[in-house]
């Protein structure tokens, strides 16, 4: 017989109250949780992260994405996409050597080719953009990721024909089409690539019909020399490139295009010669424009010098007296005389003032102005209309009229046609900045406290009167365009190295300056001038011409200034012109035969 235990009210070892907590599965399960938290954190919340990063590069916002990579570093610093994504977005904020040196971090880092961003893309971004400096590094880090990567030997090729490393660019190029043989991109940087090393030349600038206006030519030792094909005929605005004169027109203003980019102008190179052959040997300038969309077709300054002789030329241009160095079309200002007249007489179109009360004028040549005698350029007698007045550009006649008009309402019509704001023929594009193209701001200053400062603002005259040829043309422009104002265009079109566009210039309203009524009034007096008033010799056979001469003297004691500025055809305006004869005499005399030729030559 066994004996049972003795029940001494313990459980046994190994017994379990069956109502009892389980404390110990419940900490385990707890850590289990924190550390799948903790490790999804990490991995996730990084890639989150880095995603966010991305985002904001892929959408431009480098600023962003430049903040949110750094802040990954410092949360993750043995991270080597977050190294590798901020190199890539220092690169496009265009700071190489940070990137490179994060790139480097990376690398350090075990960086994974699978796990790397798209260089690639990035660098083709860039390049679209014609920073071919910037897309040349995120091409070899591509290419140091991804071994054989075409898309990177590509970009590399063309980042090589940006530069003129035109055989590095050919062995680029051949390279790719060795594995992807029909890949077109490759097969055209090729032709380019090769083209310019059997000519040893490369353009980089080119008229509107892609006349090239500069070029880089290979000399003997490998080295690259600038040249002009148009010369002398467009020295001011393409500028020139040497030690003596530093650099000048576009060549400075443009300057870091070149020579990875090519930019293409509104100048037609035809006209531009025309032009010059109108001005013939007259010291001046003539600026043509397209009224509808202000694009500059020509723009010729006299005396000018040859960029490609400038070096042997130099002691003889640096102290000739008539300063062809000078940019005359929209570098220097000038006493507008009677062209803006037609300014004072819109103005007298719109404040609606009784002009019966004014005319008759009688102009017996002069008349007396606080003690002072105002002349009209002859004895014009009775002057019946306003019409008539510009017929005959009769100073006391138009003096009347600003005199009814007073100080303040002149002062407004002169701002509404641009004067006191520059004509801005500067650019930007997204990505490389804003690129500014200095002129002359043409100048009507606050209004006049005299009747003799009157009567001269409402002739165009003045000491403190001053405008370009170039506003001098968009004077015209404006009337021909309906009253509408655009803003001048020089630069038409940027291109990247394999004439991709990174940028296109597109026309845009500066002003209203008048209603179209008034415009078409104004449009009436500039075609009667040329018709039957003191313009006549700027007629051209077959064709109406609408214009206004000018004639005033910049420089107390130095020789008249002549001006003419016009438009035609008359009814449907193809260009505005605008001449000046920096001392050359009267406008009806110099100017207007100069238009005559230029108009001739451009519309037949």
């Amino acid at each position: 017989m066994s004996l049972s235990p003795l029940k001494t009210g313990r459980p046994s070892p190994g017994f379990r109250r069956r109502n009892s907590f389980p404390y110990a599965a419940l900490f385990s399960a707890a850590a289990v949780l924190a550390l799948v938290l903790l490790v999804y954190h990490f991995f996730f919340g990084l890639s989150a992260s880095l995603r966010a990063g991305e985002e904001a590069w892929a959408s431009g916002n480098y600023a962003q994405a430049r903040d949110r990579f750094e802040k990954v570093v410092e949360r993750h610093p043995d991270s080597a996409l977050a190294y590798d994504g901020l190199g890539m977005v220092l690169d496009c904020m265009g700071d190489s050597a940070s990137a490179q040196s994060d790139y480097a971090k990376a690398s350090g880092l075990g960086l994974k080719p699978s796990q790397a961003f798209d260089h690639a893309a990035c660098g083709d971004l860039l390049f679209r953009q014609g920073r071919a400096g910037l897309a040349e590094p995120e091409f070899q880090r591509e290419l140091d990721l991804h071994p054989g990567s075409t898309r990177a030997e590509l970009g590399l090729a063309e980042c090589s024909l940006s530069f003129l490393d035109l055989d590095r660019a050919i062995a680029g190029f051949q390279q790719v089409l060795q594995s992807d043989p029909k890949n077109k991109d490759a097969a055209d940087g090729l032709e380019k690539a090769q083209q310019e090393k059997e000519y040893n030349a490369a353009y980089y600038i080119y008229d509107r019909n892609n006349q090239p206006l500069a070029r880089e030519t290979r000399q003997a030792d490998g080295t690259w020399k600038k040249s002009y094909p148009l010369a002398q005929y467009a020295a001011h605005i393409i500028g020139a490139d040497t030690d003596l004169t530093g650099k000048t027109g576009l060549e400075r203003d443009l300057a870091p295009l070149f020579p990875q980019d090519n930019v293409v102008l509104t100048l037609d190179a035809n006209v531009q010669r025309i032009a010059d052959q109108a001005l013939g040997w007259k010291k001046g300038a003539v600026v043509v424009l397209d009224p509808a969309t202000g694009e500059i077709l020509a723009a010729v300054d006299h005396p000018s010098f040859n960029p490609d002789r400038l070096r042997r030329e130099w002691s003889k241009i640096r102290w000739d007296p008539n300063h062809p160095l000078q940019n005359r079309a929209w570098g220097t200002l000038y006493q507008p005389g009677s062209i803006c007249k037609i300014v004072t007489a819109a103005a007298a179109l719109e404040a609606h003032i009784d002009l019966s009360t004014i005319f008759p004028v009688d102009s017996n040549g002069s008349m007396q102005l606080d003690g002072k005698t105002f002349w009209d350029w002859k004895r014009l007698g009775k002057i019946r209309s306003l019409k008539q007045a510009l017929d005959m550009s009769s100073n006391i006649a138009l003096a009347e009229v600003g005199f009814a008009l007073g100080a303040d309402r002149l002062h407004e019509y002169d701002n509404r046609f641009g004067f006191n704001t520059p004509d801005d023929l500067g650019f930007d594009i997204p990505g490389l900045g804003e690129f500014g193209i200095p002129t002359a701001t043409s100048l009507a200053p606050m209004p006049a406290d005299t009747r003799w400062a009157l009567a001269e603002r409402a002739c165009g005259l003045g000491e403190d009167y001053r405008v370009t040829p170039l506003h001098a043309a968009m004077l015209a422009a404006a009337v021909a365009n309906d009253g509408v104002m655009m803003r001048p265009m020089l630069v038409k079109e940027v291109r990247n190295a394999m004439g991709q566009p990174i940028f296109v210039n597109k026309p845009r309203v500066e002003r209203v300056s008048v209603q179209p009524k008034t415009a078409a009034q104004l449009r009436s007096y500039m075609l009667d001038a040329v018709q039957d008033g003191i313009a006549y010799k700027a007629k051209v056979n077959g064709i109406e011409v609408a214009g206004k001469t000018g004639t005033s003297r910049t420089i107390k004691d130095k020789p008249l200034d002549a001006w003419f500025i016009c438009f035609a055809p008359a009814d449907k305006p193809k260009v505005a012109v605008a001449v000046l004869g920096d001392q050359e005499g009267k406008g009806m005399d110099v100017a207007a035969p100069i238009a005559k030729a230029v108009l001739s030559q451009i519309l037949k």
